[in-house]
């Protein structure tokens, strides 16, 4: 198998952001872009998974909310790090809104939506309720400029590109798959 990383080196160097943007947003958008909502924000808390072990090397909850902690502005979304976390437990081991944290009221329901502002009668019940709604393309855009974030630290060489590089390799990815052609004789 050819080395997956060919494709991306340019004159310039590595491509790294057309290489995350090939293994994890082609997918959250193509999900979003056929109004698989859910789907779409499955991805995004993966991608916040991987992007966080292969910044950070490690993968606990930690790791997720320091990357998001450091590297977005997600409070201009108006969520926390910690909430995030709490909406990434539920949505990917029970596709729920609340996880144990949640219905203990230790941390507020994240609720995901597309389009324009909310009501104000539906942010005054939200809050009542210990909700928060966040834009799921708004949060698109946090984790892209997250991910320049990452892109300035490699290329200032904060973050060591060979232990980034090592550990991206053990990200799984389309791009990377096995595909196998079967012909079964009639």
């Amino acid at each position: 198998m050819e080395d997956y990383l060919k494709p991306y080196f340019k004159n310039e160097g590595l491509d790294i952001a057309e290489l995350i943007n090939d293994d994890f947003f082609l997918a959250i958008k193509l999900c979003y872009n056929n109004q698989l909502y859910v789907s779409s924000v499955k991805l995004i808390v993966s991608f916040i998974d991987s992007i966080s072990f292969v910044v950070n090397g490690e993968s606990s909850g930690n790791s997720f909310k320091k990357w998001l902690d450091e590297y977005c502005n997600i409070e201009q979304i108006d969520i926390l790090s910690s909430e995030m976390w709490e909406h990434r437990n539920a949505i990917l081991h029970i596709t729920s809104l609340d996880s144990n944290k949640v219905k203990q009221g230790k941390e507020k329901r994240l609720i995901a939506y597309v389009g324009g502002e909310i009501p104000k009668t539906v942010i005054e019940l939200a809050e009542e309720s210990q909700t928060k709604y966040f834009e799921i393309m708004a949060l698109i855009r946090v984790l892209q400029e997250g991910v320049e974030k990452v892109l300035i630290d490699l290329n200032t060489r904060k973050l060591d590109l060979e232990n980034f590089l090592n550990r991206y390799d053990l990200i799984v990815s389309d791009s990377r798959m096995l595909n196998v052609t079967y012909n079964q004789k009639s």
